[in-house]
């Protein structure tokens, strides 16, 4: 079983949080197995572009690259068989992630099947529901290559392709909404903010819930400094020692 790690960063956070997470998120994955799309196709320091723009309403571009280009291009489509899509200001425990995909029961080269926090405030609305890109999407490398030909179809019918909405994360759940057969899960173990728990001096727990979901978490999002990295990987090795005692 092999993945792809694919990040969604850009060049202002080169210096920061591509360090930090690489330092603590990634200490352990094979580096090239980690793709992050940025401003510059630097294959050497994992950064890849294919001419999108550098800055937030062009992300969902990004995504469009990687998918049309990117899973070719960088020989993905024949190498891995799950796809974990996240922010640069993610924190993922790989491990739990990898026990996680070892026990569901899909084969991920003929079973579209996608992933994560599942959001739903946009149901009603022509957007439909989304998996927050921050909480992070695990997709199997048929629902990639089914989002691929659904995109590459659009831009052979020619001219500049649009993307439906400037939030990545609902253009990537519009992209994948009709591809047949398709799971589309929620997931509790993916969070879209940081864990309450890390960090935190004294021991004091508010809730039974958060301790629960530091000990189950795949991920947690909007880490803003150095600190939070780290904390949540002191985190994650605290809660390791302890199911091993």
């Amino acid at each position: 079983m092999r993945i792809a790690y694919v990040v969604l960063t850009c060049e202002a956070y080169e210096k920061t949080r591509k360090v930090w997470q690489m330092e603590t998120v990634f200490r352990s994955v094979e580096k090239e197995d980690i793709y992050y799309l940025g401003h510059v196709m630097r294959p050497s320091d994992r950064l890849f572009s294919w001419g999108a723009k550098d800055d937030y309403d062009s992300l969902p571009y990004k995504f469009v690259d990687f998918f049309t280009r990117g899973v070719e291009e960088i020989g993905t489509e024949a190498s891995y068989d799950w796809y974990f899509i996240m922010d640069d200001d993610t924190y993922l425990y790989v491990d739990r992630l990898k026990a996680h995909i070892q026990a569901l029961a899909v084969t991920p080269r003929t079973d579209p099947y996608m992933e994560g926090y599942l959001m739903t405030h946009l149901a009603k609305s022509p957007y439909g529901v989304y998996h927050s890109g921050g909480a992070g999407t695990l997709l199997s490398r048929a629902a990639v290559e089914g989002i691929r030909d659904r995109l590459q179809g659009m831009l052979r019918r020619g001219g500049m392709y649009m993307v439906p909405h400037i939030c990545a994360d609902v253009c990537l759940g519009l992209w994948a909404s009709g591809l047949p057969r398709l799971q589309r899960l929620h997931v509790d173990e993916y969070h879209p903010e940081m864990s309450p728990v890390a960090g935190r001096k004294g021991g004091v727990i508010r809730r039974r819930e958060e301790v629960e979901d530091a000990r189950m978490a795949f991920t947690f999002h909007h880490l803003k400094t150095k600190e939070d990295f780290w904390e949540h990987w002191r985190l994650g090795v605290e809660e390791t020692q302890k199911l091993s005692i």
